[in-house]
């Protein structure tokens, strides 16, 4: 199966065609969207920045999620470079299989930080210019956890990365529900 490369800059390309080019010769730029189902890698060092940028570069990915228009916002607002934070080298997509008692099987992509810190209370800011690795697929069964190479597809990086920001909504009402969660956590520990 043909494989893209997500490069820096936001760019789709593969080692025989650039996407740019191609979709450019069209007239309906949202050809990019057949390119969701093909596999992906990553140049070296791709970031938080570069999906953004690669979002922007390409606005039909756009049309696959609500928040992307607050998240843009937001990502427009951050500084243009040094949005690291060293307590978090990195950012994971992962895909995890797990398979009940009854023999159903989940399966699902998963984004963190690492060391497994949840993104979705974090401010782009903080973190954009984190890198994004893609890691191994987990099967959990009865309690047993075996890992496999996985394959990501362009879909799969675009849909998992907004799922897991705008999980308590666009970064007002995530900014909102962070500080209600910790002033419950405060009265709480009292």
């Amino acid at each position: 199966m043909t494989s893209l490369v997500l490069k820096r800059k936001g760019l789709i390309t593969t080692k025989r065609w650039q996407a740019n080019r191609w979709v450019e010769k069209k007239a309906n730029k949202h050809t990019v969207l057949s390119l969701l189902k093909f596999h992906i890698e990553l140049e070296e060092g791709y970031t938080l920045r570069d999906w953004f940028t690669m979002i922007i570069n390409y606005p039909c990915l756009q049309a696959v999620d609500m928040f992307f228009d607050s998240f843009i916002e937001e990502f427009n607002n951050c500084p243009e470079n040094g949005c690291y934070d060293a307590d978090v080298p990195f950012i994971k997509l992962s895909k995890v299989m797990s398979v009940a008692e009854d023999s159903t099987l989940d399966i699902y992509n998963n984004v963190t930080g690492e060391p497994d810190w949840a993104l979705d209370f974090m401010q782009l800011h903080t973190y954009i210019d984190t890198p994004i690795k893609l890691e191994e697929v987990s099967l959990c069964e009865q309690g047993e956890v075996k890992r496999y190479k996985a394959a990501y597809t362009l879909w799969d990086i675009v849909q998992s990365i907004i799922w897991d920001l705008s999980f308590y909504g666009t970064p007002e009402e995530r900014d909102r529900n962070c500080k209600e969660i910790m002033v419950e956590t405060q009265k709480a520990g009292e």
